[in-house]
């Protein structure tokens, strides 16, 4: 025998509760941030290899006590012909905040800064609503996810 049930499912604009949703993405959905720090490596990457140094680093969206980038045995005047505003190492925005810090000797401050704005607001409530209403998301009524 076969029984059809229906639900009632809600965009983030709709939804009675947004909250909920908030809450719901923020606590299921970790991985929303991954592709910045992908893109802050690719940039860190492509830096050391334009200046010949070596890159090491571990951090994240969020601060951690753990965190640190560095780029050692690299030449600084390597870059005096890059233009940060033009992304020149990866086309993308974090290009600027690398090589402004490494220019400037604040390499590690300048990206974990970056980053951590970056994360804080990703899983704001107004950078939740902008990735569920792009990716035309639909909610239950509890907050939660429908595939």
């Amino acid at each position: 025998m076969k029984k059809e049930i229906s639900e009632t499912v809600y965009t983030i604009d709709d939804h009675p509760n947004p909250k909920a949703v908030y809450d719901w993405v923020r606590n299921n959905w970790h991985y929303l941030g991954s592709y910045t720090v992908r893109e802050m490596v690719d940039s860190l990457k492509a830096l050391a290899d334009h200046v010949e140094g070596e890159l090491d680093y571990n951090f994240g969206l969020f601060p951690d006590r753990g965190e640190f980038v560095k780029i050692t045995g690299g030449h600084k005047s390597r870059i005096k012909d890059l233009k940060a505003n033009d992304y020149p190492l990866t086309g993308v925005c974090w290009d600027q905040d690398v090589i402004g810090g490494y220019r400037d000797g604040n390499l590690e401050r300048r990206v974990l800064s970056a980053l951590h704005r970056e994360g804080e607001y990703i899983y704001s409530d107004e950078g939740i609503h902008e990735h569920v209403e792009c990716s035309e998301c639909y909610f239950k009524l509890n907050g939660e996810f429908h595939q």
